[in-house]
């Protein structure tokens, strides 16, 4: 199906007050499974936070807080990360999307196989994490359900309801977040997360460079690679997806680099991915737009063209620095 008649239908939903909420009831409509495959996302995506922090020399204490960098439908993630053993997760986004129903019913999606994998990697043994999960299900509200689970959901949000938080958060994480951020947003959000992190404290972000509209589902577009959306004009893409459903802020890997570095951030680790089941035809420098060209250099833009999804890790660096134990 052509990509401009997902963007069309995206497009005339984003008109309505409710309408980013009936574009996610439909991917749920259109996939029986779609809790089940949320639920084991989540947790593996936690897990891969972590591994890779782990790798880097940050170790898990008991009053560590941690902030996630978009919530989106589900509190999962977040909820993850305290029963692997993080004191305090602080959860944002730019709407209140998150519902009682839909957590309860998460959670007691939770099995033993989930709850064996948690304890292999948590702070907390098997009893231990089941106790948690059997004292969230006594829950009468979400208010009581996230005072419980020891998290902290702030939506909508912006860069000022974090001040309170100056020198408190040891990770900053975000789950294929980051592309729906528009670049000088990030660049007034990284630029004060600077305050936000405690001394030597860590960047976390998963970043899906790839065009959407290629993504797997029902209105996937298989005539276009992934890097179709280079193509255009920011005019015309805007046009076509310049909206809260379907932005996407076509920044590539250089982009991320680049920005890290200049806020002052030690990029400690990073692990470029290209799907095989995704490959297909990228661009040559003549097919890409010049308003993309010419935000960067050229051998840097197209010697990671290739680069589907990524995951960096960076830490507060210079004086700030501190050993975690």
């Amino acid at each position: 199906m052509d990509w401009r008649v997902k963007a069309s239908i995206q497009k005339v939903l984003s008109t309505f007050s409710l309408g980013d909420k009936l574009n996610h009831l439909g991917s749920r409509l259109m996939n029986p499974s779609y809790m089940q495959q949320k639920l084991q996302y989540h947790i593996n995506e936690a897990l891969i936070h972590l591994r890779r922090l782990d790798k880097c020399g940050f170790r898990l204490g008991e009053t560590d807080t941690f902030l996630e960098l978009g919530t989106g439908y589900a509190i999962v993630e977040s909820l993850t990360m305290t029963l692997l053993g993080v004191s305090r997760v602080v959860t944002v986004d730019i709407t209140k999307d998150v519902k009682f129903d839909e957590s309860m019913a998460y959670l007691n999606m939770l099995s033993e196989n989930h709850v064996r994998l948690l304890a292999s990697h948590s702070r907390y043994n098997e009893e231990e994490i089941w106790r948690r999960i059997n004292d969230l299900k006594a829950s009468a509200s979400m208010d009581d359900f996230l005072a419980r689970a020891n998290i902290t959901y702030i939506a909508p949000y912006s860069v000022a309801d974090l001040r309170p938080y100056a020198d408190r958060i040891t990770v900053c994480y975000s789950q294929v977040v980051l592309e729906h951020i528009p670049e000088p947003v990030m660049w007034d959000i990284f630029g004060e997360s600077r305050s936000w992190l405690v001394p030597g404290g860590y960047h976390s972000h998963i970043v899906n460079l790839t065009d959407h509209f290629r993504n797997p589902g029902f209105f996937r577009d298989n005539r276009i690679t992934d890097v179709n959306f280079l193509k255009y004009s920011d005019q015309y893409w805007n046009a076509w997806c310049g909206n809260d459903i379907a932005y996407v802020n076509r920044l590539r890997f250089p982009f991320y680099v680049r920005m890290f570095n200049e806020l002052g951030f030690t990029i400690l680790d990073i692990d470029k991915q290209k799907d095989r089941d995704r490959m297909n035809t990228l661009l040559s420098d003549a097919e890409i737009h010049d308003d993309i060209k010419s935000k960067y250099d050229k051998a840097e833009l197209m010697d990671t063209l290739w680069v589907q999804r990524f995951h960096m890790i960076c830490q507060k660096s210079g004086a700030d620095v501190r050993q975690h134990a």
